[in-house]
Order: structure tokens, then sequence, then C-alpha cells
């Protein structure tokens, strides 16, 4: 068996903008080499299938969630638009990595349930592309105790091995929700106890997102000019400051949507409302630190939100270090999730650990994904 493989993953994120796909080569372990990065933009009847789906899971208790014989018809179009997208892209990219990693499409994240639903028919897309797919990856945290978020950690872990980093540091993931991974790199392994922290931070750029776009018709603010040219609305912070999620101890993770209700900016200039989400999301950045065995002697930034002057000027300013673009590392900061799924994938084929207790709140470190393979496997042998 070569224990080195390639491996493509793809995410579809709560920022609802598209696909990303990424391929990069591992053991499960180490990151031997980067291969080539993909992105595939969804138009405005796409964003519109996937938020009527938001809707429809959001008005629905779990149990029924559960079962995919009582799902509404607007979640099972959605799953099916978001299976053929996947299907599409792979044949388009025509690879043939030993593995798929697909993240899915999250609809709704209720970790107080423990439960989470990302959308994607992996069987399908394995059957369709003869490509072995590892899908629905988050499951077997959560039947072990954990919140199935964040999962990317210990791909972070393996940045910062790569990279020779000494810590500790905090890799900080911008997406639609913040999620942050705090690592001390001095440890073998990602599931030793201690080598790695994680947790959602708050709001990432989602709440920002529908705000520009109900305002603009835009999906989101381009480089932070707007954000740039209000001003934060000091009253309205210290009213969302008093939120109970800060309080809460970690494990923590959110659903995109967990403060839509109460951050209200409509009465403010799209300016000003812009610069008052920008500053509540580098607010609960802030507040992370209360949980961090040591603070973070570097912050390397990922995900959509770093193109975010203003956002990432308010993370300086409250971080009061040093605080960059992960791309800073030679890394891409755009495909850093998508990377991870394909690296996480190669760990499941492996049979490795792909969360522990200190990232989700799983009682032990646990296996994950559900493994898919094709009807016809010609190179099964080679995995």
């Amino acid at each position: 068996m070569n224990d080195v493989i390639w491996a493509l993953g793809i995410m579809s994120g709560t920022s609802m903008d598209g696909i990303d796909a990424a391929m990069l080569s591992t053991d499960g372990h180490s990151i031997q080499n980067f291969g080539k990065t993909f992105y595939q933009a969804y138009d405005d009847n796409d964003r519109h299938k996937i938020i009527q789906a938001v809707l429809a899971a959001k008005s629905l208790p779990t149990h029924i969630l559960m079962n995919r014989n009582e799902w509404p018809e607007a979640i099972v179009e959605a799953e099916h638009f978001i299976t053929q997208r996947h299907i599409d892209l792979l044949k388009q990219l025509n690879m043939k990595p030993a593995v798929v990693g697909i993240h899915g499409q999250t609809l709704i994240h209720r970790p107080e349930e423990k439960f989470s639903l990302q959308i994607l028919d992996g069987q399908a897309v394995a059957d369709a592309t003869g490509l072995t797919v590892v899908h629905n990856m988050r499951a077997n945290d959560i039947a072990n105790g954990g919140q199935g978020a964040p999962m990317v950690p210990f791909y972070h872990f393996a940045l910062a091995k790569r990279a020779k980093l000494t810590g500790p540091i905090a890799f900080l993931n911008i997406g639609g929700v913040s999620n942050v991974t705090w690592v001390n790199p001095e440890f073998d392994a990602a599931d030793e106890e201690g080598a790695v922290l994680a947790f959602d931070t708050g709001t990432g750029v989602a709440l920002l997102n529908d705000w520009i776009f109900e305002k603009t018709g835009k999906s989101y603010d381009e480089f932070g000019l707007i954000s740039g040219k209000g001003t934060p609305n000091e009253q309205r912070l210290r009213q969302w400051s008093q939120v109970s999620y800060f309080e809460e101890a970690i494990p923590k993770s959110l659903d995109r949507d967990e403060f839509k209700r109460m951050v209200d900016v409509s009465d403010l200039s799209l300016e000003d409302g812009a610069a008052t989400l920008c500053a509540f999301s580098a607010y609960g950045v802030e507040r992370s630190l209360e949980w961090m065995p040591a603070p973070p002697v570097q912050w390397f930034i990922c995900g959509g939100g770093r193109h975010n002057r203003a956002l990432m000027q308010m993370l300086r300013q409250k971080l009061d270090t040093d605080v960059k673009p992960v791309d800073a590392l030679g890394f891409d900061g755009d495909q850093i999730e998508a990377q991870a799924f394909g690296y996480l994938a190669a760990r499941s084929l492996r049979g490795f650990t792909l969360s522990c207790p200190g990232t989700t709140g799983c009682t032990q470190p646990v296996m994950g994904g559900v493994i898919s393979y094709p009807i016809e496997i010609p190179n099964r042998a080679q995995l």
C-alpha cells in the first residue's frame, strides 16, 4: 500500500457562495504537496434553493430532520441539486484522486440537541463518478458525545507542523461562522491531549453578507470597502456583548443564524450597519482568548473574511499581536477548508481519528466519515 495518496476535498460553506475544491497529497498525518484548486460559484437561483432548504429545516423539529422520508420537498430538491453540482464539478475536473472528501451543504446545526445536517448523497456521487467518496464526517463525532464542529482543527495542526511553527498559535477561519483552532505544535499528533483546542468564536461574515445583499444586491462586502466607511454602533455592541454564548464554556459551536434575530441593524446606514457587524465578529474573537491555555503569539486568518480589510484591522486592534492572512505562510487561505476535507478523507480511509475532546467535546478521539465506493472500483487495490 502506498502511504501517500492524492485526495480531493470539496467544501460548500455557510456563506453559500459556491463550491471550493482542492487537491493535496498526504499520508493522513503530514501534508506532502498541494495540487490544483478550483472554485464554482453559485448563481442567485442556486442560493435561493439553498436558502429555501435552510428555512424549511429551521421550521422543523430535529426528529423530523433525522428521518429522510419525512423531509419536505424543499430539502429533497436542495440535496438533489447539491449532489448534482458536485457530480458535475468532478466530471468537469476529470481527475482521479484516490479519495474525495465532501463536506456537503449545512442546513442547520443544533449542538444543544447533538444534531447537524449536511445534505449530500455521497453514494450517488461515487456511482456517477467512479470515485471513492468520504462524506457525513460529523456524524460519528456527534454519536460519541461531540458537537460535530469544528472539524478542521486536525488539518490546522498539520499546517502548523508543515510550516514548522512554534507556538502557541491560532488559526482563525472566518466563514459564515468564525472558528478558532489553538495549536501547540510541540506535540507529535493532533489527537494528543493539549495539542489542539477549537471552538466557534461567534458570527463570521454570514450576517454581514445578508446585510450587504439586502441593501445592495451584492453577495458580500468586497475588500470591506463598505464596512471601512462606517462607524460601529457602540451601544448596539454593548447590548449584543451580553449574549450568553460568550460566557458558555468550551466546547461550543454555532448555527449560521444563531444571532440573526438579536442582531438588528435595520435602523443604521449601510456603512454603519456593516461596520457594526464586523465589530461584533471581532468581539467574539477577542472573547475567545478567555478559553485558551495561553495567548497565541501569532494568528493566521483563513476563509473569505480575511479579505475584509476593515475586519482584519479590527482584529489587529483587539488581539494586539501578530495577525496575518494564512497566505503569509504560503498557503491558499481560500482553500483551507476544502483541503481539510480532503485531508480528513485520507485519514478516514486509514482509520485515523478526525476529532478529539479538545475540538468538539467528544468523549474520546474518534474516527469518522462514511465511505462510499462506486459500483465498479477498478483501482480499489491501490487504496
